[in-house]
């Protein structure tokens, strides 16, 4: 199963950053996240078979939050549900979008089309990005603009603090 291999998820996820953050904040390590010595060694602790590389934390600080509930569950299941996380994003965003758009059902249907095959959605899921839950976050800013919600619209863009500098179109956008 592609999901339960620890092969893959050392290979070719980035799903091991996560997880590791994950437990290192939880286990009051927090402050050796970028720490890169430490943080490996946290890393070669839950995927042994990573000793040959490692998947640095690369993502601004205020995306710890996010991350937190990653290790909850034995890493088997984490994985998969952070899988099954993303996808439900992605179905998400898909929606919102044709809401706060007003789209017809052919136009959400090409949408729904184009998004199965985008081959950004499909690399995001398949190796872990949070690329879902930024898709998330603006398709919620476009449809709380409709809905003329500026709170609520700066709100959503919350998410996007885990890499700041995609903030910049929006912030062009909105000037």
């Amino acid at each position: 199963m592609l999901f339960g291999s620890f092969k893959y998820l050392s290979k070719f996820s980035d799903f091991p950053e996560y997880y590791t953050v994950s437990w290192m904040v939880t286990h009051g390590c927090g402050a050796d996240i970028y720490n890169l010595s430490r943080y490996e060694m946290a890393q070669n602790q839950f995927f042994p078979q990573m000793s040959e590389r490692i998947v640095g934390f690369y993502l601004a600080p205020m995306a710890v939050p996010l991350l937190l509930p990653v290790h909850l569950l034995p890493l088997q299941h984490s994985f998969f549900l952070w899988f099954v996380f993303l996808l439900i994003c992605t179905l998400a965003s898909i929606f919102l979008l044709v809401k706060g758009l007003q789209l017809s059902l052919k136009s959400a249907l090409m949408i729904w089309a184009f998004t199965c095959i985008s081959g950004p959605v499909f690399e995001s899921l398949r190796i872990g990005q949070i690329g879902p839950v930024l898709l998330l976050s603006y398709s919620a800013f476009i449809l709380c603009e409709r809905l003329n919600r500026p709170w609520l619209s700066a709100i959503a863009l919350l998410p996007f603090l885990c890499k700041p500098h995609l903030l910049l179109p929006q912030i062009a956008f909105l000037a």
